[in-house]
């Protein structure tokens, strides 16, 4: 079974995504130690000087088809960044909280696009990801760990 596996580098004027047809993958490597998952990557964000995963949700790793939208527990969620030694730094659980909701999307936005859809403000080479979870649409500043926005409804 193929699944697409998206890959987007942030770099100084913009950003770069590229779609990877593949089986599934656990695990990547940078040229440092690899970075081991136990469910398969479906998004890596590479930013200046670290890595943004995620993966699909823990539910589904035992070959389950089908899981509930409501989780019990998400204060680990699928989304981790990790430094370019394969560092982890932080789990988007720990910036949104248990939002007992699986990430379903994430991808970088730029300070100019985060003020003009979603009235953030941030420094202008801020890491921002736009993350969306049902219905919900969070604003992260992923260096400094903070959620600074957190809408409902608008997901784009």
């Amino acid at each position: 079974m193929d699944y697409i596996l998206d890959v987007e580098t942030v770099i100084a004027n913009g950003k770069k995504r590229v779609h990877i047809k593949t089986e599934g993958a656990n695990e990547i490597s940078f040229g440092f130690l690899p970075i081991k998952t136990l469910d398969r990557i479906t998004y890596i964000g590479i930013c200046d000087d670290f890595v943004v995963i995620k993966t699909v949700d823990r539910d589904f790793r035992n070959g389950n088809l089908v899981a509930s939208w409501i989780k019990d527990d998400r204060t680990i969620n699928n989304v981790d960044a990790y430094t370019l030694k394969g560092e982890h730094l932080w789990n988007i659980g720990e910036i949104i909280g248990d939002i007992k909701a699986q990430i379903d999307n994430i991808s970088y936005i730029d300070t100019t696009e985060a003020k003009r859809e979603f009235g953030v403000r941030a420094e202008k080479n801020a890491r921002l990801f736009h993350c969306t979870a049902l219905g919900w649409t969070f604003i992260i500043d992923a260096v400094n760990r903070k959620q600074l926005c957190k809408v409902g409804g608008r997901v784009k």
